[in-house]
């Protein structure tokens, strides 16, 4: 590629008109809307207004005559006269990101009609959008109405990979476009994919080679055609490659064809990049040959790193979080390491809160989470499990080893710590466990009765679990035994939580929730008994129970307000398990005539993470009928995105623990922002959890999610209440209707409510 000036001036006239007819064709290529800004690129504009506080952002596309806004956040406008742009200065020469910290001290700018005129903008700052073939179609842009300062590197490095990715859309988009378009799909395809399309014989010559394939692994066409496959693939993989080639050739399954699998692929450097790679086979003149659609899967392995490190690391002390503790305990139990399990428990640490105020308190967590890794670490791993709680796994050990870390971390803990000009004390104590079995939250059950016992015992003690504690576990058998009579008594019953839209309060759909008429205890919710009912044998048909309950409640509800209502049913692992949930289903619903619409099950990462074999083929039977199938407490385990992606899912449901937080927490935040980034990349419907207060709600609005659930709409209740709220409002006036469901919560909430 030759080198060009940095200024656009610098180009004789010649030169500067036949780039930019070079340009407008690739440009043409893209499709400039003509109706406006498009959805995909208005999340990117939104994304970078976020990200960088500015009132104003654009994705814009600098045509011959005019400026084409493809995404904006804050402008009204579709597109601006080219001559007044900022957005085409030297749009030929220059793939820097452009900064114009005063727009009036600017002399290619102060006399720009925006300058001087309304919006009167003052800062500029733009990332070119750059073709695989050194275009610049145009710029991922930020402004302000007020000066700023210069952008660091960091800053210039995130508004370019946010330029990168809205070029990657406009690549997609035209991919999608042109095979719409064409009859010669795969030609097209080949030929103008930014992803790699490579055929081969069936001894592994490579016969085909298109330009995306040049561009991801650094060879020409006519360089790779003719040659072995193993030019791509990692050396020390070609074995295992040519195997499976075999195995194909004799007709055998070697896994890789017919789906989608990631594996490490190799540039002409010697450099080496995940890759999702899709293969065919198919007979050309009798004899077998292959086909690859390859994608450098860089940026969603990245995704996927960042959404892991939100979802499992603790924000204030960057250690371990309780769900990368509970992955860590499962993947140790499954390898039957050997080890041991400690949980520790801070001593003072509350009053040290209450006197101090929390920065004191946070620094002072810090500091102790630095103490038990700077024993611990080494030998396992040190997580932080909430609050003042910590967890160890150590590993490759014996007991008296791991009695020896529990004294050293009590000692530790036990010296002073200056904060903030303050002498600050604590103490703690540990529970411990050794590795057995193969049951995570058999485990962590006994440690945290070892942990209990020692701080009954005073601070600074540690005690192991033993045999001894086990008479405590006695009440667990007496609830499965109170949960069978409970079934057989039908003492379960179903409580509706409202689901509404987020905008207008409108009653959108209901959750069925499990409660327990315990003849003595009283009404109990499920966290009472709900984890034990999934590990016995009447969890399936309990599970069915509920699902003909909550379709009979959808139907009288349906019938109440004259239109559809959806009811959202939690799924029991064992209802899948067994293998008759499709045929369940279809059966409710022929008795409750309930559409299937109206009914979505929700499924947990407990039910992804079990038998895919077993589970998907019923998932996408119970899609097929108009099903919809929602993921429930989205971001609080470690499904990754490829999982997601191989389930019919119809909706994401963001945790409660995101949501709680969301207003002051910008680590929750951030997980919310993903999860509904994540939902609109997939075509997903999202619902938040755990809504209380309006702040939540304002924040969930303002970031484009649309239904939501928690106290602030209404709790849990019988559908005979919700049935009877509904005739309340109907004919009450607004301020019985309002005092109606104030004991549900707010007046905000109350009042839109009514809609119900």
């Amino acid at each position: 590629m030759a080198l060009r000036p940095a200024d656009e001036s610098a180009l004789s006239s010649e030169t500067r008109l036949r780039l930019e007819n070079e340009r407008l064709a690739v440009l043409a290529r893209y499709e400039p809307p003509r109706g406006g800004s498009e959805a995909d690129f208005d999340h990117i504009a939104r994304l970078a207004a976020h990200l960088f506080n500015a009132p104003i952002a654009a994705v814009t596309l600098v045509g011959a005559c005019e400026q084409a806004f493809t995404g904006c956040h804050g402008l009204a406008i579709a597109q601006t006269p080219r001559d007044v742009s900022f957005c085409h200065t030297d749009i030929l020469t220059s793939r820097d990101v452009l900064v114009i910290e005063d727009t009036t001290r600017d002399p290619r700018f102060a006399d720009n009609p925006f300058v001087t005129g309304e919006p009167h903008l003052r800062f500029y700052a733009g990332a070119p959008l750059v073709t695989h073939d050194d275009h610049v179609l145009g710029r991922v842009c930020i402004i302000d109405t007020k000066p700023r300062p210069p952008l660091d590197e960091r800053e210039k490095t995130l508004l370019a990979d946010l330029a990168t990715l809205a070029m990657d859309r406009l690549e997609r988009r035209r991919e999608e476009r042109r095979r719409a378009q064409t009859e010669h799909r795969h030609a097209s395809f080949a030929s103008s994919s930014p992803n790699a399309v490579i055929c081969t014989n069936g001894s592994g010559i490579i016969t085909e080679w298109n330009a995306g394939a040049t561009a991801m692994f650094g060879y020409d066409g006519d360089e790779a055609i003719g040659q072995s496959l193993d030019i791509i693939i990692p050396e020390e993989m070609r074995a295992a490659h040519h195997a499976g080639m075999e195995r194909n050739l004799r007709g055998e399954s070697a896994g890789i064809v017919g789906n989608t699998v990631e594996l490490p692929a190799m540039r002409r450097d010697g450099s080496r990049f995940p890759a999702e790679i899709s293969v065919a086979r198919w007979e050309e003149d009798g004899a077998k040959a292959f086909g690859a659609i390859i994608k450098d899967a860089t940026q969603r392995k990245q995704a996927e790193d960042q959404l892991y490190r939100l979802a499992h690391f603790d924000p204030l002390t960057r250690i371990g979080n309780r769900t990368l503790f509970q992955k860590d305990i499962r993947e140790a139990l499954a390898a039957r390491a050997r080890g041991a399990l400690l949980l520790i428990d801070l001593d003072g640490f509350k009053l040290v809160n209450d006197c101090y105020g929390h920065l004191t308190g946070d620094a002072l967590l810090r500091l102790a989470a630095q103490r038990v890794q700077t024993i611990a670490f080494a030998l396992g791993g040190v997580y932080r499990l909430g609050g003042d709680e910590f967890g160890v796994i150590i590993r490759d050990t014996h007991s008296n080893r791991a009695e020896d870390v529990a004294s050293w971390i009590i000692d530790t803990l036990a010296e002073p710590f200056e904060v903030g000009g303050h002498v600050l004390r604590l103490g703690a104590c540990v529970g411990i466990v050794v590795f057995s079995g193969d049951d995570p939250d058999t485990l962590l059950g006994n440690a945290d009765l070892a942990l209990y016992e020692a701080k009954s015992l005073g601070p600074g003690n540690r005690l192991f679990y033993t045999e001894d504690l086990r008479a405590k576990l006695e009440a667990v058998q007496e609830l499965r035994t109170a949960l069978q009579v409970a079934h057989e008594e039908e003492q379960f019953i179903v409580f509706l939580q409202p689901q509404v839209d987020l905008e207008t309060g409108a009653l959108t759909g209901v959750e069925a929730l499990l409660r327990w008429q315990h003849p003595e205890r009283g009404l109990l919710a499920p966290g009472a008994f709900i984890a034990e009912l999934e590990n016995t044998p009447i969890a399936a048909d309990v599970g069915n129970r509920v699902l003909a309950q909550a379709c009979r409640d959808a139907m009288r509800l349906r019938q109440r307000h004259g239109r559809d209502i959806r009811i959202g049913v939690n799924l029991f692992t064992a209802q899948l398990r067994r293998g008759d949930l499709v045929a369940s289903v279809e059966r409710v619903l022929a008795e409750t005539d309930l559409p299937a619409h109206c009914l979505e099950l929700e499924i947990t990462e407990t039910i992804i993470l079990d038998d895919e074999e077993l589970i998907i083929p019923q998932l996408r039977a119970l899609r097929a009928l108009g099903v919809g199938i929602a993921f429930d407490d989205y971001g609080t385990g470690w499904a990754s995105l490829s999982q997601l992606k191989r389930y019919p899912l119809t909706r994401l449901k963001i945790d409660r623990s995101f949501v709680s937080d969301v207003t002051e927490d910008e680590d929750d935040a951030a997980i919310v922002r993903a999860v509904l980034a994540l939902g609109s990349s997939l075509g997903l419907d999202v619902i938040a959890e755990g809504i209380e207060i309006p702040a939540q709600a304002d924040f969930l609005r303002e970031h484009q999610c649309l239904t939501g659930q928690g106290y602030l709409y209404g709790r849990p209740m019988p559908v005979e209440v919700l049935l009877g709220k509904a005739m309340q409002n109907e004919g009450a006036d607004h301020g019985s209707a309002v005092s109606a469901v104030s004991a549900e919560g707010s007046a905000k909430a109350a009042s839109r409510l009514r809609a119900i």
